[in-house]
Protein backbone atom coordinates (compact mmCIF):
# COMPACT_ATOMS: atom_id res chain seq x y z
CA UNK A 1 0.00 0.00 0.00
CA UNK A 2 1.49 3.59 -0.81
CA UNK A 3 1.17 6.71 1.84
CA UNK A 4 -1.61 7.99 -0.15
CA UNK A 5 -3.96 5.34 0.14
CA UNK A 6 -3.37 5.75 4.45
CA UNK A 7 -4.85 9.03 3.48
CA UNK A 8 -7.04 8.21 1.37
CA UNK A 9 -8.96 5.66 4.06
CA UNK A 10 -8.40 8.88 6.75
CA UNK A 11 -10.38 11.00 3.79
CA UNK A 12 -12.96 8.23 3.35
CA UNK A 13 -13.33 8.12 7.37
CA UNK A 14 -14.11 11.68 7.65
CA UNK A 15 -16.50 11.61 4.63
CA UNK A 16 -18.25 8.71 6.55
CA UNK A 17 -18.44 10.71 9.22
CA UNK A 18 -19.84 13.88 8.03
CA UNK A 19 -22.95 11.79 6.00
CA UNK A 20 -23.80 10.06 9.10
CA UNK A 21 -23.87 13.92 10.80
CA UNK A 22 -26.00 14.83 8.00
CA UNK A 23 -27.77 11.26 8.24
CA UNK A 24 -28.55 12.15 11.87
CA UNK A 25 -30.10 15.24 11.08
CA UNK A 26 -32.77 13.78 8.77
CA UNK A 27 -33.66 11.50 11.70
CA UNK A 28 -34.22 13.97 13.86
CA UNK A 29 -36.69 15.51 11.56
CA UNK A 30 -38.57 12.22 10.69
CA UNK A 31 -38.48 11.78 14.86
CA UNK A 32 -39.73 14.86 15.01
CA UNK A 33 -42.95 14.59 12.16
CA UNK A 34 -43.22 10.63 13.77
CA UNK A 35 -42.72 9.26 10.50
CA UNK A 36 -42.22 6.12 11.84
CA UNK A 37 -41.69 4.16 8.18
CA UNK A 38 -38.88 7.00 7.60
CA UNK A 39 -37.50 6.42 11.49
CA UNK A 40 -37.51 2.46 10.53
CA UNK A 41 -35.42 2.68 7.17
CA UNK A 42 -33.17 6.12 8.62
CA UNK A 43 -32.06 3.84 11.61
CA UNK A 44 -31.15 0.68 8.89
CA UNK A 45 -29.13 3.56 6.63
CA UNK A 46 -27.38 4.50 10.11
CA UNK A 47 -26.57 1.09 10.58
CA UNK A 48 -24.67 0.95 7.23
CA UNK A 49 -22.79 3.79 8.16
CA UNK A 50 -21.62 2.66 11.38
CA UNK A 51 -20.23 -0.59 9.81
CA UNK A 52 -18.36 1.87 7.11
CA UNK A 53 -16.76 3.30 10.07
CA UNK A 54 -15.81 0.51 11.53
CA UNK A 55 -14.29 -1.23 8.37
CA UNK A 56 -12.35 2.16 7.62
CA UNK A 57 -10.90 2.07 11.25
CA UNK A 58 -9.91 -1.41 10.71
CA UNK A 59 -7.83 -0.76 7.52
CA UNK A 60 -6.51 1.97 8.95
CA UNK A 61 -5.09 0.34 11.85
CA UNK A 62 -4.19 -2.71 9.42
CA UNK A 63 -2.46 -0.34 7.08
CA UNK A 64 1.37 -0.48 6.35
CA UNK A 65 1.83 2.74 7.29
CA UNK A 66 -0.21 2.77 10.58
CA UNK A 67 2.80 4.65 12.61
CA UNK A 68 2.39 7.66 10.37
CA UNK A 69 -1.16 8.22 11.97
CA UNK A 70 0.68 9.57 15.27
CA UNK A 71 4.06 11.00 13.38
CA UNK A 72 2.56 13.16 10.47
CA UNK A 73 0.77 16.33 11.16
CA UNK A 74 -1.38 15.76 7.85
CA UNK A 75 -2.79 12.66 9.96
CA UNK A 76 -2.77 14.10 12.79
CA UNK A 77 -5.34 17.02 11.16
CA UNK A 78 -7.42 14.16 9.58
CA UNK A 79 -7.55 12.36 12.85
CA UNK A 80 -8.57 15.32 15.17
CA UNK A 81 -11.20 16.17 12.66
CA UNK A 82 -12.71 12.71 12.45
CA UNK A 83 -12.60 12.54 16.21
CA UNK A 84 -14.93 16.35 16.50
CA UNK A 85 -16.98 14.95 13.96
CA UNK A 86 -17.37 11.46 16.07
CA UNK A 87 -18.40 13.13 18.77
CA UNK A 88 -21.06 15.18 17.21
CA UNK A 89 -22.50 12.77 16.02
CA UNK A 90 -22.65 10.66 19.09
CA UNK A 91 -24.31 13.72 20.91
CA UNK A 92 -26.77 14.11 18.16
CA UNK A 93 -27.68 10.31 18.22
CA UNK A 94 -28.19 10.83 21.93
CA UNK A 95 -30.61 13.49 20.84
CA UNK A 96 -32.45 11.84 18.87
CA UNK A 97 -32.65 8.45 21.36
CA UNK A 98 -33.98 10.93 23.74
CA UNK A 99 -36.60 12.46 21.11
CA UNK A 100 -37.36 8.35 20.44
CA UNK A 101 -38.01 8.06 24.18
CA UNK A 102 -40.35 11.14 24.43
CA UNK A 103 -42.38 10.75 21.46
CA UNK A 104 -42.89 6.82 22.87
CA UNK A 105 -43.81 8.57 26.72
CA UNK A 106 -46.48 10.90 24.73
CA UNK A 107 -47.59 7.63 22.71
CA UNK A 108 -47.96 5.86 25.42
CA UNK A 109 -50.03 8.41 27.62
CA UNK A 110 -52.52 8.97 24.60
CA UNK A 111 -53.19 5.17 24.59
CA UNK A 112 -54.11 5.21 27.74
CA UNK A 113 -56.07 7.96 27.42
CA UNK A 114 -58.07 6.37 24.62
CA UNK A 115 -58.20 3.17 26.81
CA UNK A 116 -59.73 5.49 29.81
CA UNK A 117 -62.51 7.13 27.17
CA UNK A 118 -63.72 3.55 26.10
CA UNK A 119 -65.84 2.99 29.77
CA UNK A 120 -66.46 -0.35 28.82
CA UNK A 121 -63.66 -1.18 30.13
CA UNK A 122 -61.63 -0.91 33.45
CA UNK A 123 -58.21 -0.36 33.39
CA UNK A 124 -55.42 -1.40 36.14
CA UNK A 125 -51.98 -1.58 36.35
CA UNK A 126 -49.93 -5.28 36.22
CA UNK A 127 -46.94 -5.86 38.03
CA UNK A 128 -44.92 -3.76 35.94
CA UNK A 129 -46.66 -0.51 36.61
CA UNK A 130 -48.08 -1.13 33.09
CA UNK A 131 -51.47 -0.26 31.80
CA UNK A 132 -53.45 -2.68 30.96
CA UNK A 133 -57.72 -3.68 30.30
CA UNK A 134 -59.67 -5.95 32.38
CA UNK A 135 -62.80 -6.57 30.56
CA UNK A 136 -64.47 -8.33 33.70
CA UNK A 137 -63.33 -7.05 36.57
CA UNK A 138 -65.27 -8.69 39.06
CA UNK A 139 -67.68 -10.17 37.08
CA UNK A 140 -65.95 -13.47 36.03
CA UNK A 141 -66.92 -15.03 39.85
CA UNK A 142 -67.51 -18.45 40.14
CA UNK A 143 -68.85 -19.72 43.37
Amino acid sequence: MSDDSLLAILERQLSTAKALQLHLLKEREAIAKRDAKNIEHLAKEKLQFLIALEQNDKQAAAHEQVARLREDPNCQQQIDAIHAVIAQCQQDNEINGELLQNAQLTFNRLHNLFQQSRGRQTMTYNQAGQTQNIRSLGTNLKA
